[in-house]
């Protein structure tokens, strides 16, 4: 798994590590048309069970893989040029590469399920993709509208400070879980040491 590029990056792919993610950092893409390398600069796969219909008093359940991509950055331009540049993050072409990329890497190959489900894996009957820009700065006067215009194609916006908080509660979730499964009999948990900058927030939590 190649590093992080930055500390915002690093702490999303911790995150997505937590939420049980398979977390990839700067995935190359498709080279440009004039060159240059394209890369997606955070990828969380997860396969997951949900029914899809009943057939003969039975529930069917069908393999769905979920893809969080999400793309991370400083926004210092005016709003046009700053949108324009978030929808070039999630173009089609890049969405359709990572599907690609995505479905490799839970190896699940076959032809017969390109002529099932239009990929070529076996398994994976449906795709859920959700495409999240996370800003570590970006003018406060822009936020709003940017939320809405990115939400008509599909994209969540997030200040970092909106991602944190999430995170936190992410954090809590994570605690209550290893509680409720066995792993952990006591609320004093720590995270796993590896997650550096998670348990650094955890740290900083705690202290208040």
């Amino acid at each position: 798994m190649p590093f992080a590029k930055n500390w915002v990056e690093e702490l999303i792919l911790e995150w997505l590590l937590l939420k049980g993610y398979l977390a990839q950092s700067n995935v190359r893409l498709k080279s440009g048309k004039i060159g240059g390398v394209k890369e997606a600069d955070i990828l969380g796969l997860k396969l997951v069970k949900e029914p899809k219909d009943f057939n003969e008093g039975k529930r069917v359940m069908i393999e769905v893989l979920e893809i969080m991509h999400i793309e991370t950055g400083s926004l210092t331009s005016n709003f046009n040029k700053n949108l324009e540049y978030i929808k070039n993050k999630f173009t089609q072409e890049r969405v359709e590469t990572i599907k690609e990329i995505s479905l490799d890497a839970i190896e699940l190959e076959s032809v017969l399920g390109k002529l099932l489900v239009g990929y070529s894996r076996l398994g994976t009957s449906k795709v859920k993709y959700r495409r999240i820009y996370i800003a570590s700065y970006v003018a406060k006067r822009q936020v709003n509208d940017l939320k809405k215009e990115l939400e008509k194609d599909g994209i969540e916006f997030l200040t970092l400070e909106e991602a944190l908080r999430t995170i936190i509660r992410d954090i809590e979730e994570w605690k209550k879980k290893q509680i409720d499964k066995g792993f952990r009999v006591t609320k004093r948990i720590t995270l796993p040491e590896s997650w550096w900058l998670l348990n650094l927030i955890d740290y900083m939590k705690n202290k208040g």
